[in-house]
C-alpha cells in the first residue's frame, strides 16, 4: 500500500475513510481496460471526531458518519487526491522484519 507524508511540521488530523471512491475505481477499471458503470458503484465515505484506536472505539465519546451519499463521497475524494499530490512520495520507513 503506498504512503505518504506532509513533509511540514504541521500536523495534519484528517479523518475520514472512502471505500470504493467512484474516481480510484474508474481508474482501476480503465487501466485494467474494463468499462465502468458508476451506478453499479457502492462507495462509503466514514468520516468524524473517532479517532481509529481501541480507545476510540471503546473509550471515548466519539461520533462517526457513514454515508453513500456521493456528493459528500466527491468532495472527501477531491480533499484525499489534492493531499496525495501535494504529500511526499518519497517517504522512508524503517522496516525491522
Amino acid at each position: 500500500v503506498p504512503i505518504r507524508c506532509n513533509p511540514n511540521t504541521m500536523f495534519m488530523h484528517h479523518k475520514f475513510c472512502i471505500l470504493d471512491s467512484p474516481l480510484r475505481v474508474a481508474a482501476i477499471h480503465k487501466k485494467q481496460n474494463k468499462s465502468f458503470d458508476k451506478s453499479q458503484n457502492r462507495s462509503i465515505l466514514m468520516t468524524g471526531s473517532l479517532n481509529w484506536t481501541m480507545q476510540g472505539f471503546g473509550g471515548n465519546w466519539e461520533n462517526i458518519l457513514i454515508t453513500s451519499n456521493l456528493e459528500y463521497i466527491s468532495k472527501y475524494s477531491q480533499e484525499f487526491e489534492r493531499m496525495w499530490h501535494v504529500f511526499d512520495v518519497d517517504l522512508k520507513i524503517n522496516n525491522k522484519n
